[in-house]
């Protein structure tokens, strides 16, 4: 479970992507002016392919953090519910013992502490 409410996750999804179309946008310029610059002054050597290449990958992981599920963020969020379940559950159990249960299981624990010593 979250404290965040569902327009707030809604609303964080959307600035992150935000964020990425604006990252693309500004490598695809960036990139465009290097290959122009590149041609015009050394046409016989493509080295606008180098910042492309590397900006490319720190684009690739970008895109991959905002469109793809967040492994790390939906596994805690199971994991929180499958703890939240277990305690509900064992307070559940809890709920069904009477004081007839609670004075028999004293009574047993005295006992066997009698056979021990």
């Amino acid at each position: 479970m979250t404290d965040q409410t569902p327009y707030q996750r809604a609303r964080k999804r959307a600035v992150s992507k935000f964020g990425f179309y604006k990252h693309f946008t500004i490598y695809f310029v960036v990139v465009t002016l290097l290959i122009v610059i590149n041609l015009i002054t050394s046409p016989q050597y493509h080295w606008y392919i180098w910042p492309m290449v590397g900006w490319g990958v720190a684009i690739a992981i970008h895109a991959g953090r905002v469109f793809l599920p967040s492994g790390k963020e939906t596994l805690i969020e199971r994991l929180t519910e499958k703890e939240i379940e277990k305690d509900q559950s064992q307070l559940h159990d809890l709920d069904h013992l009477t004081a007839t249960d609670l004075t028999d299981a004293a009574g047993f624990y005295c006992k066997l502490r009698l056979l021990i010593v």
